[in-house]
């Protein structure tokens, strides 16, 4: 490849006798074809973050449940008669003798999720239970869901089969990153220690070469050679590795800061020199966390990329099937809403990794200027997402307006129901059933959305008993006034009776008319707005998603005008009235 010495010259000193005095004649015994030198280290660092994680998580166990202390030994190998004579090798062992139920012991920690070669050694483990030990297997919950389905299998079979000796412990989020910054802390004071000794040793010595620095520059570059030869790393991997090295950079950076505390205490020195020193020391830590930070951004933004990329593939299938399903009067409501919901999650996680990516640089910088990154930042990833933005929003749209539409005809249904059943006894089944086929009733609205049929028209019949009682109220002192000013009683009632019947105008589609619509559907539209916002959507999104809330404009309605019998009949109705007839 241009620009890249891919020979074993290209190596540094330890990797060059790494490859070509185990890497290669290994693999040529094995009758399979090595790799290059450089797809080597590339693969060889891949590895070697997964197994620094494993070792972070056993250490940090160690260190927090006191094992080796109690007299647990450490990554010991068992036969156990595995094919082709294959032994297990267990993070921690405790014999018979030190075992407080009088058997032997074994304990295994999985940073990730179950992998082939876990599959087999939970094999192994299926014969030692046999034999009457113990496992004790810990596992961190957030991965459990990722768990093969082969290896939700065995699990299942071994709780099943030894209830009481196999013991499967999900570790909380919380309870994990403990144990884990307890491990970096012991790796990195390992790793202090075994560097001291081997400087003691020889006259100079190498720095590590798989640093998370290092790991993520020969990461991003392995992806972009992918990509130049045609190829793709797979978008798990990519997830995988950013991961990783997120973790690896928090736990190494807590290590840190941990020694760091530890080296000033150790020192004995005063308040304002310890308080020099200390500040000395954050800056320092500052800048070794920018400087890992600044490697795994570079595949935080490939990841980006790859990630925005695939949404924006998913968002146009997804509206191209909602649209034909549409079309075809044959909506999926609860499939449609679940890819809505998701798509505007995974954007919402894209945008976090995004803005943690913009925030840690913005930290390095002058007040002044990392306001200023942060909201041109803002603005440009705004910009960069509008177009999938709209896309998830108009599903959204779609989705709350097939919602509304089905609310309200489970509305509609109830209340006809209602009718059929009140009528029956009163008109027969026949004429009750006719009646109910014309009746309607409003959709749902506001706090109405999403609650019982039932309920909302018990609710709305309560509602209008109650503004009966008001009216009633009202007209009876309405007769009382024209009583007190001197009318007859009945001709009082019949003037109240009278005013309550006279015909009014129609509405019309006036000016007024349409700001009231208007003021009630932007009332509905910010109901679902805020709705969705609960839900954990996005503002932008929310907003467009919320429009399939909006109800129908009113058709035009023509004004008609009084005409002058109508009039007259008035005037001969008001001149009875006060002639008391």
């Amino acid at each position: 490849m241009a620009g890249v010495d891919d020979t074993p010259d290209g190596l540094s000193p330890a990797e060059r006798d790494q490859y070509l005095d185990r890497y290669v004649p290994d693999k040529l015994r094995a009758g399979e074809i090595p790799r290059t030198p450089f797809g080597w280290r590339e693969t060889a660092g891949f590895w070697r973050a997964q197994h620094l994680q494993g070792k972070t998580l056993e250490k940090g166990m160690d260190v927090v449940f006191g094992l080796t202390r109690a007299g647990w030994e450490r990554e010991v190998p068992r036969p156990v008669g595995l094919q082709g004579g294959k032994s297990i090798r267990v993070d921690f062992y405790l014999g018979r003798g030190l075992s407080p139920s009088g058997r032997v012991e074994n304990s295994e920690a999985k940073s990730g999720t179950l992998k082939d070669r876990d599959v087999e050694q939970l094999r192994g483990y299926h014969k030692l239970l046999r034999a009457g030990e113990v496992v004790r297997l810990y596992t961190r919950a957030e991965r459990d869901n990722e768990m093969s389905k082969q290896g939700r299998a065995l699990l299942a079979r071994l709780k099943k089969e030894f209830p009481n000796h196999f013991l499967h412990k999900p570790m909380n989020e919380r309870v994990y990153q403990r144990i884990m910054e307890a491990g970096a802390r012991t790796m990195e004071k390992e790793h202090q220690q075994e560097l001291k000794a081997n400087l003691a040793k020889i006259p100079q010595r190498e720095p590590p070469s798989l640093s998370v620095e290092r790991i993520s520059r020969d990461y991003v570059a392995h992806v972009a050679r992918e990509r130049a030869e045609g190829r793709e790393v797979g978008i798990e991997q990519l997830r995988f590795m950013h991961q990783t090295l997120r973790e690896m950079s928090a736990a190494q950076t807590k290590a840190e800061r941990d020694l760091a505390i530890e080296d000033r205490k150790g020192l004995g020195l005063r308040f304002h020199a310890a308080h020099d020193l200390e500040q000395a020391h954050e800056l320092r830590l500052r800048q070794q966390h920018a400087d890992r930070a600044k490697q795994v951004d570079a595949l935080t933004r490939e990841l980006i990329s790859r990630e925005h990329a695939l949404l924006d593939r998913e968002a146009s299938h997804t509206a191209e099937r909602i649209a034909r399903q549409e079309r075809d009067k044959a909506i999926d409501l609860d499939n449609a809403r679940e890819s809505f919901l998701g798509l505007s999650y995974s954007l919402g996680k894209i945008q976090a990794v995004e803005q943690n990516m913009h925030n840690e640089t913005a930290r390095e910088l002058p007040a002044a200027q990392a306001q200023a990154f942060v909201q041109e930042t803002e603005s440009v990833q705004r910009e960069r997402d509008r177009p999938v933005v709209e896309k998830i929003g108009a599903i959204g749209a779609t989705v709350e307006r097939e919602a509304a539409r089905r609310e309200h005809q489970r509305l509609l249904k109830a209340a006809r129901e209602q009718t059929i059943v009140r009528l029956t006894p009163i008109l027969g089944a026949k004429e009750a059933q006719a009646r109910a086929a014309t009746q309607w009733v409003a959709p749902p609205r506001g706090a109405e959305i999403g609650r019982d049929p039932q309920q909302i028209l018990r609710d709305r019949d309560r509602a209008a008993r109650e503004r009966a009682a008001q009216a009633k109220q009202l007209e009876a002192q309405q007769i009382q006034a024209r009583i007190e000013r001197g009318m007859a009683p009945e001709v009082a009632e019949l003037a109240v009776f009278h005013q309550r019947n006279r015909p009014r105008d129609p509405p019309s589609h006036t000016s007024s008319h349409e700001e009231r619509y208007r003021a009630f559907a932007e009332r509905e539209v910010d109901a679902a707005r805020r709705r969705l916002i609960e839900q954990g959507i996005s503002p932008e999104i929310a907003q467009r998603a919320a429009e399939g809330r909006r109800p129908d404009s009113p058709k035009p309605m023509p004004r008609l005008e009084r005409t002058d019998d109508d009039t007259g009949r008035d005037r001969e109705r008001e001149r009875g009235l006060s002639r008391g007839l």
